[in-house]
């Protein structure tokens, strides 16, 4: 039954009247199905404007006016919080979602969204950051039915939770990182996760990670500059302050705690650094390499990579297991350190990771396509 929507328009809700611009590709969701509109949506003065009769009739509303113009937009927000929706907003996609109020029955697919979507992204993310102490001590003792209780007390729901959240475990994910991985009941549902990672990084805190089914109508899939493909599943993280999509993954156990890994150990590198690292052209370390009698040269690339080409003298260590390899293959501190991978992308972040770890004679040469010697 359509509830009544008594609206009255004021200053600060303004109907619009603009000419659609072309690159406009923003997908809104209502309860996991996209909505479709006559007039494409827009950003106007960063609020997100939609068409008024179309927006009204998705979320059940009655207007007291007769509304004669499909080219009429309002404020999407805006509409959406007064009739009791929450918004969320994913610049990665351009998609807005919207949860509406619970369907008609716990049953429905509009109450299953609900739910979930409340748990994965409101209620286990605000209990993580809201008891961060204590969820840290938790994570490291690595006592699952600590987790398991700790979980369960964020579901806030009449639907049975055990049909739901799958399996509860807590793994190793790299040197500094412990995480609670979480399986979720999949669900053909955009925006919906099917793993949650609860991660705590001794040099970064705590992190909330969620792989969502990606939003991919109108998108297409999306790859990034990581070499990560897949999905169309993203990989999104929150912390107590900001959220964020890193990069698309593949759904499934093994690779969302390999994103995890990777993620972390971007994080890391990012960080600030109390011993600075030096960067270096290939001929600066090519003198180097003919001066010095001890150094240590490193290729971060992948096994495949470093077996089709390589500087001799270089051993393997992908930059994705340094963490893991640095203190068995790098036991000297203060040794020569040159670090390099194809085009100085991942080798300015394995120096910087290095840095932080400690040591303190760093050298970042860049990519091996420079290397002519």
């Amino acid at each position: 039954m359509k509830k009544l929507f008594a609206l009255l328009l004021s200053v600060s809700l303004v109907i619009s009247l603009v000419i659609i611009s072309a690159f406009a590709d923003i997908s809104v969701v209502l309860d996991g199905v996209e909505l479709e509109f006559d007039v494409s949506p827009v950003i106007i003065d960063n609020r997100t404007m939609v068409p008024m009769r179309a927006i009204f009739e998705a979320l059940g509303l009655d207007a007291e006016w007769d509304i004669v113009d499909n080219y009429e937009l309002v404020p999407l927000r805006a509409i959406s919080e007064a009739a009791g929706a929450t918004v969320d907003w994913n610049g990665y996609t351009r998609t807005v979602t919207i949860v509406s109020v619970s369907g008609e029955g716990d049953d429905s697919i509009g109450a299953m969204f609900d739910v979930r979507h409340n748990f994965e992204q409101r209620s286990l993310p605000f209990a993580v950051f809201q008891n961060e102490e204590n969820i840290i001590n938790i994570i490291n003792s690595g006592y699952v039915e600590e987790v398991e209780r700790f979980v369960v007390s964020a579901w806030e729901a009449a639907l049975n939770v055990d049909e739901h959240i799958l399996g509860i475990s807590i793994e190793r994910i790299d040197s500094y990182t412990n995480a609670v991985i979480i399986e979720l009941y999949y669900t053909e549902l955009p925006m919906l996760s099917s793993f949650i990672g609860i991660a705590y990084n001794e040099l970064q805190g705590l992190y909330y990670f969620i792989l969502e089914k990606d939003f991919e109508i109108g998108h297409g899939h999306h790859h990034d500059d990581y070499g990560h493909h897949g999905g169309p599943h993203l990989l999104t993280f929150l912390t107590s302050e900001v959220r964020g999509t890193l990069f698309s993954a593949e759904n499934n156990r093994d690779s969302f705690i390999e994103a995890i890994r990777f993620a972390m150990g971007r994080l890391n590198a990012e960080a600030p650094v109390d011993n600075p690292f030096q960067r270096i052209t290939a001929q600066q370390a090519y003198e180097m390499m003919n001066e010095l009698e001890d150094f240590i040269l490193v290729d971060v690339r992948t096994e495949r990579e470093f077996m089709e080409r390589r500087i001799d003298g270089a051993i393997l260590m992908p930059d994705f297991d340094i963490a893991d390899m640095a203190p068995v293959r790098l036991p000297d501190m203060n040794a020569v350190i040159i670090v390099y991978c194809r085009t100085g992308g991942r080798s300015a972040n394995v120096a910087r990771m290095l840095a932080n770890m400690g040591y303190t004679n760093v050298y970042d040469m860049g990519g091996i396509v420079d290397w002519h010697f």
